[in-house]
């Protein structure tokens, strides 16, 4: 195992022992008074109690809870109905919801209580022994419901983002090239293509060496991600060759944001290691509705030759379709 794994798995650990928070609604309060007096002076339990269900939804969309314990009745909602409302908030759709009432155990009442999204009910009177280890258990299955989340998210941004730049990897991007080619043919919008490789880099890898030659990269990812819109989408295509889609962009747009971005990357030089690494990128791109024949790679192998005649130019420079706007003068 890595030790990127192993630090996952820790803080996994670790959120099982910290302390619970459990949310109590009880409209009337009796059952509150039994539970709050078996869990007195037991610092594993923090237990909020609210008596109005409008409240207690409030307090769920604003904090969060490893269990969520309804009384009985609930106000105007039967107890299951509250329950199905706490599940649908985006807090709570995995919180365990337990029930509690009093009387003897009844298997109808525990199957209909499954059925309704909760996962136990808890009849009164009860043993605190038993009440402890089964909110401990509930509390374990939460805690580890939520760090599988994270540890989920964690490793879709690991399978889907470079590592270096922090832009989407090759076939992210690529999937989703795909999809927005086909969504801009379908409600006939404009869809923006950049494509930019920066300009000698093999002469910044010779003269600084490959750690600087990373730390261009990281840099440049830095700036990309800084200086366009969160609905454009940035991805690394291999070595020093990256490529921006700009969703809902005209020609002039284009233009105007591809000189943007050439004119920030010479004037914004990295420093690694007390030096100066000054460089430059050069830019293909286009702008239209895709037609019907159109798909990502056509337009990756136009951009391409674009992004040629700019390196044939003198690099530094942008190159565009004839037709499209001149890019602003800086």
């Amino acid at each position: 195992m890595v030790e990127a794994d192993l630090d996952l798995v820790l803080e996994m650990l670790e959120g099982l022992h910290r302390e619970s928070r459990l949310l109590l609604v009880d409209p009337e309060g009796s059952i509150a008074q039994e539970l709050l007096a078996l869990l007195r002076d037991d610092p594993r339990f923090k237990v909020d109690l609210i008596r109005d269900p409008m409240e207690a939804l409030s307090k769920l969309e604003q904090d969060r809870y490893d269990i969520v314990l309804i009384a009985g009745e609930v106000g105007e909602f039967s107890g299951e109905e509250f329950a199905r409302l706490v599940r649908t908030g985006p807090r709570h759709r995995l919180t365990p919801v337990i029930f509690v009432e009093r009387g003897e155990r009844d298997r109808d009442r525990v199957r209909e209580a499954f059925e309704a999204g909760g996962y136990d009910v808890i009849f009164l009177p009860i043993r605190r022994e038993e009440l402890i280890s089964r909110l401990e258990n509930m509390t374990r299955i939460n805690h580890l419901q939520q760090r599988l989340m994270e540890l989920n998210h964690r490793l879709a941004q690991l399978a889907n983002y470079d590592a270096l730049t922090g832009v989407a990897n090759r076939r992210h991007f690529l999937d989703r090239f795909r999809l927005e080619v086909e969504r801009a043919r379908r409600y006939h919008r404009p869809l923006g293509v950049l494509l930019l490789d920066i300009d000698h880099f093999k002469r910044i890898n010779d003269n600084h060496g490959h750690q600087a030659g990373d730390e261009v990269l990281r840099w440049l990812g830095k700036l990309l991600r800084e200086n366009f819109r969160k609905v454009d989408l940035i991805g690394r295509l291999g070595g020093e060759e990256f490529m921006v889609l700009l969703p809902e962009t005209s020609p002039e747009g284009l233009a105007k944001a591809a000189e943007r971005f050439r004119a920030r990357v010479a004037a914004d030089p990295l420093f690694f290691q007390g030096e100066e690494i000054p460089f430059t990128i050069s830019i293909g791109g286009l702008s239209r509705v895709p037609g019907e024949e159109e798909t990502a790679s056509t337009l990756y192998s136009e951009a391409d030759a674009l992004l040629y005649e700019a390196k044939r130019a003198g690099r530094n420079c942008i190159r565009l379709p004839a037709g499209h706007p001149a890019p602003p003068a800086s």
